[in-house]
């Protein structure tokens, strides 16, 4: 099998997602194929799909949920849903080529194959307050970032969470940041290309989670965490 963890661009129209699915590809990455067109009208547009064949719907910019008309839409449609009285973002099988900007307090349920190019943070003047729960993978490319004192990330309930970038969270020097990951089958897993996969004030693992952190390049570390240090507990895993 092949690992795809980017994009596989396919220049062949007639590709169809039993075709994809017939590759047997593994990773996190997506799969496009260019629409049958005529060249000479501007840059080719593409299908988009999962590794397993799924068709993605497109979010061509960064997704605020606290725009004009994100009520409205619905992940069968769209990808995605915002309730904003639970405050709660559910991602069916959808990529975010931007940012995804949330007031404090939100959820992220991933319901389907998920991922951004962007990363996941706050909105202005907000501290980062974000818990991710669902059954699904949600692939996060450009890292969470907090900027303001108290800022959490919570993963529960079976989350599963990759990042291919860095997370950081609490004001400077990662002042009072707190990331949380909670309950059998909660996976978190960091792949950093800075110094840090993830820096903040204090890591709890707990109840039989499992947080993979690791950071590329020399004199890296995959958890930098300050005052309050990091607690494993309950059969949970750090690697």
């Amino acid at each position: 099998a092949l690992e795809n963890n980017g994009r596989i661009m396919i220049t062949k129209p007639e590709m169809t997602p039993d075709q994809i699915k017939a590759m047997k590809l593994t990773g996190t990455g997506v799969v496009k194929v260019v629409i049958e067109g005529d060249e000479m009208e501007g840059p080719p547009e593409w299908r988009t799909f999962n590794n397993d064949g799924t068709p993605l719907n497109i979010v061509s910019e960064s997704l605020d949920v606290e725009d004009a008309g994100q009520e409205d839409k619905t992940v069968a449609d769209d990808g995605y849903a915002w309730d904003s009285e639970s405050n709660t973002l559910t991602l069916g099988n959808v990529l975010v080529e931007g940012n995804i900007i949330l007031p404090g307090g939100s959820t992220v349920r991933t319901d389907a194959g998920a991922a951004v190019l962007g990363r996941i943070q706050s909105s202005e003047g907000s501290a980062l307050d974000i818990t991710f729960t669902g059954s699904a993978l949600l692939r996060i490319d450009g890292g969470i970032s907090g900027g303001i004192n108290g800022a959490t990330i919570n993963v529960q309930s079976g989350a599963q969470v990759n990042v291919n970038g860095s997370i950081f969270l609490g004001g400077s020097g990662g002042q009072d940041g707190t990331l949380n990951v909670d309950g059998a089958g909660t996976t978190m897993n960091i792949q950093s290309g800075m110094a840090y996969g993830v820096m903040c004030d204090t890591i709890n693992i707990r109840n039989g989670a499992s947080l993979v952190s690791r950071a590329s390049g020399s004199d890296t570390r995959g958890v930098m965490a300050l005052r309050g240090g990091v607690h494993i507990t309950g059969g949970s895993t750090r690697d």
